[in-house]
C-alpha cells in the first residue's frame, strides 16, 4: 500500500492511497473462489461453473465487495501511517476495480491546523526538571499498549458498546435535503472517543451489523 498527503487548505488535507495490483487480483480471484462454490447457473454443478460465467452474474457484486473490503481494512491504516486525525467524515474518491491494476482511491477531510511558531530565539527561560510519577508511566503504558493493539471482529449480534470500533456507511441530511460532501461508505468510528459529535457517537451505541439508523445532531 502507497500512500501520500496533499495539503488543500490550512484546515484540509487529501489522503490518496494506492494498493498494488497483485493484492487487488488476489482479492478479485478469492470473492470468484467463494461463489463458485454456492452459484447455481442452470447446466453446471455447484464449484463447476465457469468463471466467464461468474463474472457475468455476479462481477458487479465482486467489484463492489472487494472495493468495499479493501478501503475498511487499508483506510485506517494509512490514517495512522499519515498521522492524520479528521475532524469530520471523510470525502471518498474512489477508483475502479479493474484486474492487473493497482486500486486508487483519496480522502477528503478537515483537520486541526498547523501553528506556526513566532519568533522565540533569544528568550530567557527558567529551567525545571522533569518529574515523572506513576500515573505518567501507567499512562504511557496504556497509549503503548493500544497503539499496539489489533482490532477484532465481534459476533454480527453483538450490539455497540462504548469503545467498539464500528464500520459505517453514512449520508448527512438537512431539511430532508443531502448535505454536499457529507456521504461515505467504510468509514470507521470509535464510539465514545469524542472525536466526533456527541449526538453520533451515542446514536451508534445499542446499533448491530446490518442496522440502519437516523440520527439527529
Amino acid at each position: 500500500m502507497k500512500t501520500n498527503v496533499e495539503q488543500l487548505s490550512p484546515i484540509s488535507k487529501k489522503l490518496m492511497i494506492e494498493i498494488e495490483s497483485e493484492e487487488v487480483d488476489r482479492r478479485i480471484d478469492q470473492a470468484y473462489r467463494e461463489i463458485r462454490k454456492h452459484a447455481k447457473i442452470k447446466g453446471f454443478r455447484p464449484g463447476k461453473v465457469p468463471l466467464k460465467l461468474l463474472e457475468r452474474y455476479y462481477g458487479k457484486q465482486v467489484i463492489e465487495d472487494v472495493q468495499k473490503e479493501l478501503i475498511g481494512e487499508t483506510f485506517p491504516k494509512a490514517l495512522q501511517e499519515s498521522e492524520l486525525y479528521p475532524l469530520n467524515f471523510p470525502v471518498l474518491e474512489k477508483g475502479p476495480i479493474e484486474r492487473g491494476k493497482s486500486f486508487k482511491y483519496a480522502a477528503i477531510m478537515e483537520v486541526r491546523p498547523e501553528i506556526q511558531l513566532g519568533e522565540y530565539l533569544g528568550l530567557q527561560v527558567e529551567k525545571q526538571e522533569p518529574t515523572v510519577s506513576d500515573e505518567d508511566v501507567q499512562e504511557r503504558l496504556e497509549q503503548i499498549r493500544k497503539s499496539q493493539g489489533k482490532l477484532k471482529p465481534v459476533e454480527p449480534e453483538r450490539p455497540v458498546q462504548e469503545g467498539n470500533y464500528a464500520i459505517v456507511e453514512y449520508e448527512a441530511f438537512s431539511e430532508d435535503k443531502p448535505l454536499e460532501g457529507m456521504k461515505a461508505t467504510n468509514f470507521m468510528i470509535k464510539v465514545g472517543s469524542g472525536d466526533f459529535h456527541p449526538d453520533l457517537e451515542r446514536g451508534l451505541l445499542g446499533a448491530k451489523k446490518g442496522d440502519q439508523r437516523e440520527i439527529h445532531v
